[in-house]
This record gives C-alpha cells, structure tokens and sequence, in this order.
C-alpha cells in the first residue's frame, strides 16, 4: 500500500482546520450522517461561532443557528444510539451523510451533490447578508470552507489512487482485475491479444488515462 504522503497530511491539516466552519452547515444539509462524523469539530464550531460574535453586532441570528445546531446534535446523537441498540440501518461512523437535496433530484449522482450544494449555500449566504450581516458573512465563510473541503478530498482520493496505481506498477502487479482498474499498455503490446476480464464490480478512472483491459500475454 502507498504510503501516507506530505501532500495528503497538508490536505488533512486544512480540512481540519476548516471543518469547525463546515460542520453546522453539514449537519442541516445532510442525513444519515455518521455517529463520529460531527466530532470535535461540532465543539470547535460553537467556540468559532461565540468569537465571531464578539465582532458582530446583530449576534440574535448565530445565537439562534447555533442553539439549532446544538438541538440538531442532540437528535443526531439520540438516532445513533437508537440505531445501535436496535441494529437497524448500519452507517459508517464517519460517513458524511446523505444530501438532502438528493430527495428533490434523485437523478444527479452524490458526487455531484456535494459539489452543489456549497455553492448553493455560497448564493443563499449572499442574499442572507442583506438581511443579517453576521449570520450571512459566517454562513458563507462556512460554505466557502465547505467548497474547499470537497475539492481537498477529491484530491486526496486522486492522489491515492495514482500512488496505489504507481506502486503496484513498481511491483509488477498488474493488471488490478478485481482490486482497482485495469490498464491500458502500449499498443503494440497488445495487437492480436485478448482482454482480461474483471472479476470485481468495483472501478475506477483516473482523468486522461484510458483503462481498456490488459491483454494476456
């Protein structure tokens, strides 16, 4: 496996740096989400939101998003454990949750969702500042933030599997069939050759890279 390198340690880094700005705007957007997703960031974002109001002077609007945000920890909590005990619906401890936008149009993929809706959030944080400078300039802080942590896990997720397929290039392993992704050799590597067939349903791409099946040699 490759290892952990510098790049994905200062993505990490940033992404929690950023999370206690994300973290309310993910809790009301999101279903399903993981018991040990909200974590120490959920207690980050209440000190965050407190010294932003110490700069603010309409403070009544963050005071009453985050008393919401607190409520929406107690009902996430409560659904946890309910969830546990009667072991029913297993999900992942750090899954990020659901799209609730996703109930509106079921036909974009989540990827694409959680592409939107920083940027949705981005255009109601606008508007919302006419209205409440502070709630609007901490709520697009915090969809900023939000938009930023997706393209850092996009990356991440793409660096790691250029070192898996890298890695497994050096030792000689491929092609992946039923691990990864198949690749594409060169051309005159595979005139009058047969495709191996996967055996696992599970893909994946990378841009530019074109991964038809490694023929037998």
């Amino acid at each position: 496996m490759p290892q952990f390198n510098l790049f994905q340690i200062f993505c990490s880094v940033l992404i929690a740096l950023l999370r206690p700005f994300s973290i309310p705007l993910e809790m009301f957007c999101h279903e399903d989400v993981g018991e040990r997703y909200p974590g120490f960031a959920s207690i980050a974002a209440l000190l965050t939101a407190e010294g932003w109001c110490l700069f603010s002077d309409d403070v009544f609007p963050l005071h009453a998003l985050m008393v919401a945000f607190v409520v929406r920890l107690i009902v996430h909590r409560v659904m946890a454990i309910r969830r546990r005990m009667e072991r029913i619906k297993f999900i992942p401890g750090r899954y990020a949750g659901r799209p609730l936008i996703a109930r509106l149009i079921p036909q974009l993929p989540e990827r694409l969702l959680c592409w939107l809706e920083p940027v949705a959030l981005i255009l109601v944080s606008a508007l919302m500042c006419l209205l409440s400078t502070s709630l609007g300039t901490y709520l697009l802080c915090g969809s900023v933030a939000w938009l930023t942590i997706v393209f850092l896990r996009e990356m991440v997720a793409y660096h790691r599997v250029l070192d898996q397929y890298e890695a497994d290039a050096q030792a000689g392993v491929l092609p992946m069939a039923g691990r990864y992704f198949e690749v594409l050799p060169p051309k005159a590597a595979i005139e009058n050759a047969q495709p191996i067939p996967l055996v696992d349903e599970i893909q994946m791409t990378l841009p530019g890279i074109d991964f038809n099946p490694l023929p037998q040699a």
